[in-house]
């Protein structure tokens, strides 16, 4: 985080505004540090040169044996070459001269020379030590400082305004600046060498005030840098207050603030979250805030004591109904009489890349309406750029609650255009028609699919959709679930589909949906290697008999799991044996 201080009033009416911050490179030194010095806006005009001088009180006991020295990983031959290139310029550090009076050298005989005063800058190091630790920093002070005859110097370096304008000086004490643990009265030392940036010290020098320019808003980027350095330091706790006040004093800036709304679950540093009811009163103010929210889910908004469950909700769907450009998008229920307002919301949303729905209550919950397939099919339609869907719970497509939303529906919505890579419903009632609408852009992309604990779906209905996503499916989930058949002999869904999965890594299935066909028609290629998880649990009867034997031999399954498969401890070992000559991986 940058530090300013009080700035420093020159000669000429210039100004000298200072600043220190921590570089952001890592290093294990502790005593390396840098200077960097401007002149901005002409200001190099009013001097002869630039003059950085470090000092320290010759009567600091700790400081005594203090020395400072330019920094270099040069070898001698490059050093003297870098020397022998910068003859304009002129330092003295304190190993160099014993006492560090001798300011000014041939090399600086330009800036002696002209009328022009030097633009002296001055840092004192100063002894930071406590009981614990021993470390120093370093102090930007006026340069009336060197007046005083009670300052040591410990390093000079001189610029010349006609060799640059800016100078930049890596230096090295023989001191640490981030601190080294005192010996313990029984002679132990910790060094405690934490990696961290150097500390580095900054000084601009300014024209007189009529000369400067007019402040510039700096540009969008550098604003969100500002905004995002203050929202990641966790030590500075009142930062929401300080940038809001901020934003409203320099309405310009406030465009920044947007960083504040992208994401309500970081950047709190222990202060409360947001209130719902305040938050949509102020996107009703100011709708721009709202686009700016990325992610949202209910759970950034806790239920207050002082609010209503009515209040609250009303709260949610208001900042939804702003949050226009959420990419990452989590919702529940709501309370009745709210849906129309909550799905119309949701297709205004047209930039969600991921939809979470999840709902905690019970089911039987009378004043709580629970999203159904075909809400969710609507709001998808409006979701071009969707990827990955997951709804945990999610209502009846016969609940008459349900068809109060299908009434304020257009009659032929347009279908959906994105492209899913990854499909989970999980407690939920549905239809055929509604899951294969909801896919029907994602046959080409979908690459994992999970149905657990489904009703109302059927046979045919998931052998089409398992025929069209066969080729590119890569992991594929039945858990709980009883696809309805015309009868008995009619073939299940996964083993219709199973020899066209090619790509399938993951197979994780139970009850009733498969057979044994799952293994032969998943045979194994002679050319290639075996690969992919079976998953097995409530395995049918008659699945594992001694024809799967056999199939150990020809199926293409790496690793099968079968969660209490063998009946017979003969047959058992029997598979195991085979497993192992096979390479399969065989668990129950």
């Amino acid at each position: 985080m940058t530090s300013t201080y009080k700035p420093f009033e020159l000669c000429s009416g210039c100004w000298q505004y200072n600043y220190e911050y921590v570089g952001p490179l890592l290093a294990d030194d502790y005593n390396d540090f840098s200077i960097c010095a401007n002149f901005d806006f002409g200001a190099e005009q009013f001097f002869s040169g630039l003059q950085i001088i470090i000092v320290c009180k010759k009567d600091e006991e700790d400081l005594k044996d203090l020395v400072v020295s330019e920094y270099s990983d040069t070898t001698d031959d490059e050093a003297s070459i870098a020397s022998d290139g910068d003859s304009d310029t002129s330092s003295t550090s304190s190993d160099d001269s014993s006492n560090g009076q001798d300011h000014a050298t041939s090399g600086s005989q330009d800036s002696r020379d002209s009328d022009l005063p030097l633009c002296t800058v001055v840092y004192e190091i100063v002894d930071n030590s406590d009981c614990n630790w021993s470390a120093i920093t370093i102090r930007s002070r006026p340069a009336q400082t060197m007046d005083d005859g009670t300052y040591r110097i410990l390093y000079e370096h001189i610029e010349p305004t006609s060799s640059a304008t800016s100078l930049f000086l890596f230096l090295n004490a023989n001191k640490s600046f981030r601190g080294v643990l005192k010996r313990t009265a029984s002679g132990m030392a910790c060094n405690l060498r934490v990696r961290t940036g150097i500390a580095a010290r900054g000084v601009r020098i300014l024209p007189p005030p009529p000369r400067q320019p007019r402040f510039a808003n700096p540009p969008p980027e550098i604003l969100r840098l500002i905004f995002a350095a203050s929202t990641d330091d966790r030590m500075y706790v009142p930062w929401r207050t300080t940038l809001i006040a901020f934003g409203l004093v320099c309405r310009a800036w406030a465009l920044a603030i947007s960083m504040i709304y992208e994401d309500f679950s970081r950047g709190h540093s222990g202060t409360p979250r947001p209130d719902p009811l305040l938050l949509a009163k102020a996107l009703r103010l100011n709708p721009t805030y709202g686009r700016a929210i990325r992610q949202f889910t209910p759970s950034h908004f806790p239920h207050r004591q002082e609010e209503s469950y009515q209040q609250r909700e009303e709260s949610i769907v208001t900042i939804l109904e702003m949050a226009t450009r959420v990419k990452d998008l989590t919702v529940t229920d709501t309370l009745n009489g709210l849906q129309d307002k909550l799905v119309r919301a949701l297709c205004a949303c047209t930039e969600v890349q991921r939809f979470h729905l999840d709902s905690m209550l019970p089911r039987e919950r009378p004043s709580r309406y629970r999203l159904t397939l075909p809400d969710i099919v609507q709001c998808v339609a409006h979701w071009p750029r969707l990827r990955s869907l997951a709804a945990y719970g999610f209502g009846s497509s016969n609940f008459d609650s349900a068809q109060s939303v299908e009434g304020e529906r257009t009659p032929n919505p347009a279908p959906p255009s994105c492209e899913m890579q990854k499909l989970h419903l999980q407690a939920g009632d549905a239809r055929d028609s509604d899951l294969l609408r909801l896919a029907s852009s994602s046959f080409s992309s979908l690459t994992a699919l999970a149905l657990v604990n489904v009703t109302g779906l059927t046979n045919a209905g998931v052998r089409t959709l398992l025929a069209a996503i066969a080729p590119n499916i890569v992991s594929l989930t039945f858990v709980k679930c009883s696809f309805s058949r015309k009868d008995p002999g009619e073939e299940r869904a996964i083993d219709a589909t199973i020899n066209q999965m090619r790509n399938i890594q993951e197979l994780r299935v139970d009850g009733d949906v498969f057979s044994e066909l799952v293994f032969t028609r998943y045979e194994k290629d002679p050319s290639k290697p075996r690969h992919g998880v079976i998953k097995l649990a409530k395995v049918p009867a008659g699945t594992t008999t001694s024809q799967f034997l056999t199939v150990l031999r020809h199926t293409n399954w790496k690793r099968i799991e079968l969660l209490r498969g063998f009946d017979e401890l003969e047959l058992r070992g029997r598979a195991f044996a085979i497993a192992a000559e096979e390479g399969i991986e065989l668990m129950d």
